[in-house]
């Protein structure tokens, strides 16, 4: 940078500087590659455990069919006892889980936040499932007899996959938002210096990267189209937002949080909505 601000025309000097920002690029690329693999792997990690969940919760639910038909019995069926703890022990090791002593012998099994895996003989299970916000993380359903799926992530509690959903929720999030940040930071900086100066032709500098857009998520029964980019003049967040239409107009909130964030302009192409670093247009008839 410096041996081209020194001597602007020569051209081992401009060649040298696009090789920089080529380099500084696939860098930046390379780490966002890893980052994905990392995830990868969790996800992958976490459908295992689910699996062992499953398995663990059906042992449960058949070891209490058999247990609470022997107690009748008038027997006292230890060694199924046995397996039934080692069974509870095992699942707790992967979910933090509630256990309840019932009259007939059984064990009912819960999660932390009160939804049954194991009633009697019966056993709901667990499924992991693309949440749809487009970043690949997959969420954790609790799927019952009757069909019911109810996404149940956000109370995961403790265990491996709790330990696992907390890395990669947090940890791995803040700082891949963290790079993405710093990238568009170059990138704008970089593309506003270009701006500034000209060609060899002495026509305006071009940009040096490209910035893609924000991602805009519809939800089922969204119509017309919204069209989100980066205001350079305002920060990013790293967030992530949920824009809706109430009836009286449009909000935008925070995912993690439901707080509304305070919109400037009247969302119109010409006068966008501004906020958390992002212009947000909304095409007429749009809701």
């Amino acid at each position: 940078t410096q041996d081209l601000a020194n001597d602007p025309t020569s051209s081992a000097a401009r060649q040298a500087m696009l090789s920089s920002a080529e380099q500084l690029a696939s860098s930046l690329n390379s780490m966002d590659r890893w980052f994905d693999g990392i995830e990868t792997g969790v996800d992958d990690a976490i459908a295992t455990d689910i699996d062992q969940v499953n398995d663990l919760t059906a042992s449960i639910a058949e070891l209490n069919g058999a247990i609470v038909s022997g107690t009748a019995n008038g027997q006292q069926p230890l060694d199924l006892l046995d397996r039934r703890d080692q069974s509870i022990n095992a699942l707790s090791r992967l979910i933090d889980v509630r256990v309840m002593n019932e009259d007939s012998g059984a064990k009912a099994v819960y999660l932390a936040n009160g939804q049954p895996l194991v009633n009697g003989n019966l056993a709901n299970r667990l499924e992991t499932f693309q949440d749809g916000t487009g970043d690949g993380a997959h969420n954790i359903t609790l799927v019952t007899a009757n069909g019911t799926r109810n996404d149940i992530t956000a109370s995961v509690q403790g265990g491996e996959i709790g330990a696992r959903i907390d890395f990669r929720d947090d940890l791995l999030s803040q700082t891949r938002n963290g790079l993405d940040r710093l990238a568009v930071d170059i990138a704008t900086r970089m593309n506003a210096q270009q701006a500034r100066g000209m060609d060899l032709n002495g026509n305006t500098g071009q940009a040096l990267f490209s910035i893609a857009d924000p991602q805009v998520l519809p939800e089922n029964g969204t119509t017309g189209s919204i069209g989100v980019s980066i205001d350079a003049a305002t920060p990013l967040t790293g967030g992530s937002y949920q824009f809706s239409y109430n009836g009286g107009g449009w909000t935008l909130s925070d995912a993690d949080t439901g707080q509304n964030v305070l919109l400037s302009g009247s969302g119109t192409s010409a006068d966008p909505f501004v906020a958390q670093g992002m212009r947000i247009a909304v095409a007429p008839g749009a809701t």
